[in-house]
């Protein structure tokens, strides 16, 4: 006679299958998460990822250490230090090596999946309706960036934490949930509103125990007095500054509901649709429905008065709220004709994201690239003037690839427009950064000796010209009405060359100039400004001693901006120097 078997083992049989079918999810979500992101190792770092870096590595451990104690929301470089310290350990290991960036934001992202579930798990949901939460959170593209850029650490880092926080105080562990929320607040601001959500809860869930509640509002209140205070201090013109109008309030509601439910750019009315979360708890008298939807609003809250800043990688934290509140979905027919048009509509805005956020990579890669070639040659170029970027490449992100690549060591960076520019130009080691934007590339000018003849091009040695020169174009350049430049006097020099345009808008103003050059202030010669053409004219000059001299140029009569400016133009040159 065979044994029978014990109730525990019958019982564990009968687990195994359901076991191996929730692993197998897992497995298939983790699969279609990198089936949708995995391209996002061909990209790059953005600006604010270079800064960072550059933060991280010119402080040490302690400041990390004395950041996460300090009680305040404060507006240091690295102010959220629990996130931050990611950049701290990457800049270590990893250096300016793009792919471990993206591993390690995609694995945090997949545990913030496992959260979820067992967060829902925790309130009560099936685990058909926990399946639903963890597949809406893990690809979710209103939050694209999320997983495809660093820099949104610190969004991720908060999510990892509020999900901790959560989970510990459903399972009673007070203390740990405290920790995770001060945590919370030290990745990111907007988990200030955490104790609402713990007040939703034992609305909902708990025992209504308030007094458990005190710690987590008096850091909530104390922290949020000094931002708010700190935000009426702060410049009224700023994208940070918090805007407490209605118009605010529906400029980024508007923007959030369209971004809930990707709605196409253009699609005016579609993103209304968004809206309909809020109805769901008066149509579905679920506590999690409920308790979901609070959740999201609570967690948006902040965002909804920050008109400056509308990034649908915002709803990163408030996602929270709204896999708890599908997790409350318990027909199988139901969510599986809901994924089946929600995971191709998502792959769909994938697709135009990718494409945007690809091309934009390509792009800061071709900037970054032959500035870094230059440096391993040349490490002793301290002084850098830039000329143009990729529009996803702001000025500190320039200063910030500037600064790893001297591995923070002192470094000036000047945009050409600046008006320190001439000191900069001065400097012994110093080096020109063109961009080409039409065809996405970069020139690194060094400096050199001065030359004796000067193309106006992109690539024309700056540190040559003195006053009066106005903006640029490809072939040529506007002096205003006295303009200098320095060049070199060569021995063999028997002319001295200028080519310069005249504009039929100049004839049609002045109707005859002239153009007056001169060495060192002696007059060296004249040239009539009265045909509407490219002018090259030439005059006869001595022998020079191979030292630099300066060279005068006069146009009289100036041509007034006809767009209504102060400037005065002078001649539109497009070459000029010294000829055998």
């Amino acid at each position: 006679m065979e044994a029978r078997a014990a109730p525990q083992d019958r019982v564990q049989a009968l687990n195994r299958p359901d076991r191996a079918a929730w692993l197998g999810f897992a497995l298939a979500v983790i699969i279609l998460f990198f089936v949708f992101n995995s391209r996002a190792y061909k990209g790059f770092f953005i600006d604010d990822d270079f800064d960072h870096i550059a933060n991280a590595r010119s402080v040490d451990l302690s400041y990390y250490g004395r950041a996460l104690i300090k009680p305040s929301l404060g507006a240091d470089a690295t102010f959220r230090p629990a996130a931050h310290f990611y950049y701290f350990v990457m800049a270590r290991t990893a250096g300016l090596n793009f792919r471990p960036y993206i591993a390690g934001i995609q694995i945090l992202h997949l545990l913030n999946v496992l959260l979820v579930w067992m967060l829902v798990r925790a309130l009560g949901a099936e685990a058909l309706g926990a399946a639903a939460a963890a597949l809406l959170f893990a690809v979710h593209m209103a939050v694209f960036k999320v997983h495809w850029e660093p820099m949104y650490i610190f969004d991720l880092a908060c999510g990892t934490f509020t999900l901790l926080c959560l989970l510990s105080y459903v399972r009673g562990r007070v203390i740990l949930s405290l920790i995770c929320f001060w945590l919370a607040l030290k990745a990111k601001e907007v988990a200030i509103m955490l104790p609402l959500v713990l007040l939703g809860y034992e609305w909902w869930f708990g025992g209504k125990r308030w007094r458990r509640l005190i710690p987590f509002f008096a850091i909530s209140a104390a922290l949020g007095v000094m931002a708010l205070v700190f935000n009426v201090h702060r410049d009224t013109n700023s994208d940070y500054t918090l805007r407490f109008t209605p118009a605010a309030l529906w400029k980024c509601a508007r923007f959030y509901a369209g971004q809930l439910v990707l709605a196409p750019a253009g699609a005016r009315y579609v993103g209304f649709a968004g809206f309909a979360i809020l109805a769901l708890p008066f149509f579905i008298r679920d506590r999690r429905v409920r308790f979901g939807v609070f959740s999201f609003v609570c967690l948006l809250g902040l965002m909804l008065f920050l008109p400056g800043r509308l990034f649908g990688a915002y709803l990163y934290v408030p996602l929270i709220g709204l896999a708890i509140a599908i997790s409350a979905a318990t027909r199988p027919v139901l969510l599986a004709l809901f994924f089946a048009v929600w995971i191709p509509w998502n792959y769909n805005q994938l697709r135009v994201d990718r494409r945007a956020e690809l091309a934009a990579a390509d792009e800061r890669r071709a900037w970054f690239q032959p500035v870094a070639n230059f440096m391993s040659r040349h490490p002793e170029t301290d002084t850098f003037i830039y000329d143009g970027a990729p529009d996803t490449l702001a000025h500190w992100g320039v200063k910030g690839i500037l600064r790893n690549l001297r591995d923070n060591r002192p470094v000036t960076v000047t945009w050409v427009d600046a008006s320190e520019v001439k000191v900069d130009l001065e400097r012994p080691h110093v080096a020109l950064l063109i961009w080409n934007p039409a065809f996405h590339t970069l020139r690194v000018v060094p400096r050199a000796p001065d030359v004796s003849y000067i193309l106006l091009s992109p690539l024309a040695p700056r540190w040559q010209f003195g006053e009066g020169w106005i903006g640029e174009d490809q072939n040529f350049r506007w002096t205003e009405a006295h303009a200098t430049a320095r060049l070199l006097y060569p021995s063999s020099a028997r002319k001295f060359e200028v080519v310069f345009w005249v504009r039929q808008i100049y004839l049609d103003s002045t109707h005859k100039g002239r153009l007056q050059i001169a060495f060192d202030h002696r007059p060296v010669g004249t040239a009539a400004l009265d045909k509407a053409d490219l002018n090259t004219f030439r005059f006869d000059v001595p022998p020079g001693m191979d030292h630099p001299v300066e060279v005068e140029f006069d146009v009289s009569p100036a041509l007034k901006d006809p767009g209504g400016s102060s400037i005065y133009y002078g001649a539109a040159i497009s070459a000029f120097g010294f000829v055998p």
